[in-house]
């Protein structure tokens, strides 16, 4: 059996993309591959309880917070669970950024197999990721293999071009359960009210980074 560890932020019921996508994931993995992959989470809690949790067949291990800089969640005991259970485990599958899981991981003195599944770039943070910049570094030197979810996320970070020969695009997946049914009369009512107009729907939290204000600006192009 092979075991996967998963460094995150955060883990379900915290809702967030990442989240939700590594949620779907491991869940998939209990459910069609439990015989053959041992699949646990390391996240941060909320608080400053630490919690163990087995309830879903895997383990949720949710380190206790002891405050956060730059958004950045910190917390003794991820560090010392880490170093003591790497050893168990024979893949680590670091969602980045996390700035602090990549120096868990860096004191954990962990040997097996590093896999780097890269999110996002930091981009706003700027003194942060000039501090962060040599442990980044030496986290994309360990990592045996990088997933980026896109050919033009990698074009477009200034981080992965250095390392290109360990990237491999792999779309993020989801669970289609969680889509609704469409509802032909809403629909109906939707594009009866717009017509001949062109309908855009864009989904996403409002963040810069999410780039709205592009969405938005580009209507100019439009006519009417």
């Amino acid at each position: 059996m092979i075991k996967v560890l998963h460094l995150s932020k955060f883990y379900p019921p915290i809702i967030g993309g990442i989240e939700t996508f590594l949620f779907d994931l491991n869940e998939c993995f209990y459910k069609n591959y439990r015989k053959i992959i041992q699949s646990d989470i390391l996240s941060f809690n909320d608080s400053n309880r630490t919690v163990s949790d087995n309830s879903r067949g895997y383990l949720i291990q949710r380190s206790g917070m002891q405050g956060s800089i730059a958004k950045m969640p910190i917390s003794r005991n991820y560090i010392n669970w880490l170093t003591k259970n790497a050893s168990k485990y024979d893949v680590i599958h670091l969602h980045y950024p996390n700035p602090f899981a990549d120096l868990a991981l860096l004191l954990s003195s962990f040997k097996g197999s590093l896999v780097v599944h890269w999110h996002s770039d930091i981009i706003k943070q700027k003194v942060t990721n000039i501090i962060y910049s040599p442990l980044r570094k030496w986290m994309l030197n360990r990592t045996n293999k990088i997933i980026a979810t896109s050919p033009n996320y990698v074009k477009g970070s200034q981080f992965l071009q250095y390392f290109s020969e360990k990237v491999q695009v792999v779309p993020l997946g989801f669970n289609h359960k969680r889509l609704p049914i469409p509802n032909p009369e809403k629909v109906g009512k939707i594009k009866q009210r717009y017509k001949d107009k062109k309908i855009i729907f864009a989904l996403g939290r409002q963040v810069y980074y999410k780039g709205f204000e592009y969405l938005i600006r580009s209507a100019k192009y439009l006519d009417d």
